[in-house]
């Protein structure tokens, strides 16, 4: 539990303090009530499971997930007594099951409102988010060209405008450059897309990165490459490997600035699967874990660290549901057990 907090906290911080490309709104709630008490979406339609909480010193937690006729989560508690129900987070859908509202919580008081508007095809048009009492904290804007690809988007924080993006295209949706600027017009980033190719030479330019993409392929597979090119002249590239017949991933690579391998994953076919995922630190690999399936089901997952076993997980299943998940530390103790009944 502890890792999964970390690395959700780890990618909120990056993506709240990067300079992104994209008018992306972190909702730290919605992805805590899919990690949280763990990670796991019933894959048969179920009303509602109770989760059950056990420590090693035996302290007990019960939690309750709620989901409509289509599977989709609609409400996430904390179970304080047979009488009590406190809730943690709230959602309703629209006929695309598409969230177009989520009610956030603390200690069973409203916290914040998220409301979404989307274009048919489920493009988001305005994401505004509000405080228990009604008032706008943040309020985000998109509109999109005739091909239903963004143009501009804004973005308010206490009802005054904080960021605009400006996005252009060479053809329908193929981007040629996005711009961001703050309040005042000034521009902050720029990225270009004019870069189609491994090897072009490319000359440092202030407060812009620029992005190469290629395609590549084997006997059996699909090879895309992403290349950034920064102002500072750092190379980030990242490599992604697919079967040539039905285009399913089986390989993710990534390299920093000095062209060394970072992380490494592999998959049976789907991002859901990973195989193996390894991180790297001047060529040696630091963290490794290990997932293993049954029936299409996962059964374990282990971490190492530089070859030394460091913690698991172990499932267990009943009927295709996951009925029990315990976590295990370096000594292989169980440190807490989550047990599922489901109605």
């Amino acid at each position: 539990m502890k890792n999964i907090a970390l690395m959700i906290f780890l990618l909120a911080v990056t993506h709240v303090f990067a300079q992104s490309e994209y008018n992306w709104q972190w909702d730290w709630e919605f992805d805590k009530s899919q990690y949280q008490p763990i990670q796991y979406s019933p894959t048969t339609q179920v009303n509602k499971i109770t989760f059950t909480r056990t420590s090693k010193k035996g302290k007990v937690k019960m939690y309750q997930k709620l989901y409509n006729e289509n599977g989709n989560l609609t409400s996430y508690s904390e179970v304080l007594d047979e009488q009590h129900i406190q809730p943690i987070i709230e959602y309703k859908y629209d006929e695309n099951d598409l969230i177009t509202q989520s009610k956030s919580y603390k200690k069973g008081k409203l916290k914040y409102t998220i409301e979404k508007k989307r274009l048919e095809k489920g493009k988001p048009t305005e994401v505004k988010k509000t405080n228990s009492k009604g008032k706008v904290v943040t309020l985000s804007t998109w509109e999109y060209n005739s091909s239903n690809c963004v143009v501009n988007s804004t973005r308010y924080k206490n009802e005054k405008l904080y960021r605009t993006w400006e996005y252009e295209y060479h053809s329908d949706c193929d981007k040629s450059k996005s711009v961001v600027k703050n309040k005042s017009g000034k521009v902050l980033k720029i990225w270009t897309y004019d870069c189609k190719e491994e090897g072009q030479q490319l000359e440092k330019r202030k407060k812009e990165t620029q992005v190469c993409k290629w395609d590549e392929s084997t006997k059996d597979y699909l090879i895309k490459v992403n290349q950034s090119f920064d102002e500072k002249g750092r190379v980030y590239k990242t490599v992604s490997k697919y079967t040539l017949s039905d285009t399913l991933i089986v390989e993710y690579l990534k390299y920093n600035s000095n062209d060394e391998l970072v992380v490494k994953r592999t998959y049976d076919k789907d991002y859901r699967k990973p195989l193996v995922q390894e991180s790297y630190k001047k060529g040696e690999v630091r963290y490794t874990t290990i997932y293993t399936y049954e029936n299409g089901n996962l059964v374990s997952n282990t971490q190492s660290f530089k070859g030394k076993y460091r913690h698991k997980s172990t499932y267990k299943y009943e009927e295709n549901r996951l009925v029990e998940r315990k976590f295990y530390n370096k000594k292989n103790e169980v440190v807490n057990s989550v047990k599922l009944a489901y109605s």
